[in-house]
């Protein structure tokens, strides 16, 4: 499988760019569960740009959150951005996407729509890893008839600025 950029990355590197700093912030996969990206913008701009920046990023359907020196960052509806699925899927995103074929009626909640796109751009053994956990959380929510979530896996495009 190619490596994967999610074009979240570009945008959220473009709406950095748009602002004055002292160096360029570092924008990295959050290390927070719930939290997409982070970027050290609080170290490197002044308040009046970081303050900018958080408006635009919500402009653009960003969530933002500040805590030790960086700025968490997830969507606001984190419906995953165009071909994100790989095509073929492969090993278990295989098995995912079947279940999901069979279960149109599976979705995703935001902390695993958020831990799929971080495997995914991880690479491979992230990825299949990530996916054989969601197969298996969806096949518990299929056995025991649990009620589903709202944010489904089918391939959808995303808004973006």
């Amino acid at each position: 499988m190619p490596a994967w950029i999610n074009p979240w990355r570009e945008e959220l590197r473009s709406l950095l760019s748009l602002f004055p700093v002292r160096r360029s912030p570092a924008l990295r996969r959050s290390l927070k569960d719930d939290w997409l990206y982070a970027a050290d913008l609080p170290l490197c701009a002044e308040e009046a740009a970081l303050d900018r920046f958080r408006e635009a990023a919500a402009a653009c359907g960003w969530e933002t959150a500040e805590a030790e020196g960086w700025i968490q960052l997830r969507k606001v509806n984190p419906v995953p951005p165009g071909e994100w699925f790989p095509n073929p899927p492969r090993e278990e995103a295989a098995c995912l996407a079947e279940l999901l074929r069979r279960h149109p009626e599976l979705s995703l909640d935001r902390r695993e729509t958020i831990q799929l796109l971080k495997a995914r751009e991880t690479g491979e053994d992230a990825w299949d890893r990530c996916c054989r956990q969601v197969h298996r959380e969806f096949a518990r929510r299929l056995r025991k008839k649990e009620t589903l979530t709202e944010i489904s896996l089918k391939k959808e495009e995303s808004e973006s600025c």
